[in-house]
């Protein structure tokens, strides 16, 4: 069952206390995935994550949501954004949990800077994140992220990477192998 604000009057001192202690781990998780992007802790960003897991940043990538182990996405990360500093930041997390498993909207506003040819060039994208939680030994971990972007000022040249590593793990994660996983999944899970 949901926990909403009108169950909130329903329940017991007990459920609260959970409901509460659930909503600040997830939060953890949430902040623990931004906060490790911005430092560069690539370990610590896979820990947030099922392995696999599903990722939709269509609106960023343009490719269609796929299905990857935690340590490609981390990897795949690390290769786009280990060249520019950058800053994550999370607010108005919206969490609702279901037993083990639970969802949050959360607002987030991400900024990239980066050196170019013709000076220092900046990207900032505005949106939210919607993100799909499981259980499990009593940690709750990213099982599905969608990255919904809204809008976006600067230049995309911050994110140009011709590298040819980044390249293999881009079509590695990218695969259509990865994104028939991804239809799998959510089909298994009755989402979409």
């Amino acid at each position: 069952m949901l926990h909403t604000q009108g169950k909130a009057a329903h329940m017991g001192d007990d459920e609260k206390l959970e409901t509460l202690w659930n909503e600040r781990l997830i939060t953890h998780t949430m902040l623990t995935f931004g906060h490790s992007l911005d430092i560069g802790d690539w370990a610590a960003h896979a820990s947030c994550f099922t392995d696999p897991v599903n990722i939709n940043f269509t609106k960023f990538t343009g490719f269609d949501e796929v299905r990857v182990g935690a340590a490609l996405w981390a990897r795949f990360a690390e290769l786009i954004l280990s060249t520019s500093p950058r800053h994550h930041m999370l607010s108005n997390f919206k969490i609702t949990i279901d037993g083990d498993r639970a969802y949050a909207k959360v607002d987030m506003i991400s900024s990239l800077w980066t050196a170019t040819e013709l000076g220092r060039a900046t990207n900032r994208q505005y949106g939210w994140y919607d993100v799909w939680f499981v259980r499990q030994e009593n940690e709750w971990k990213i099982s599905r992220l969608k990255h919904d972007v809204t809008g976006v000022d600067g230049n995309a040249a911050t994110l140009e990477n011709h590298d040819p590593e980044f390249t293999a793990i881009a079509k590695e994660v990218f695969s259509p192998a990865n994104m028939g996983a991804a239809k799998a999944y959510l089909i298994q899970i009755g989402g979409s």
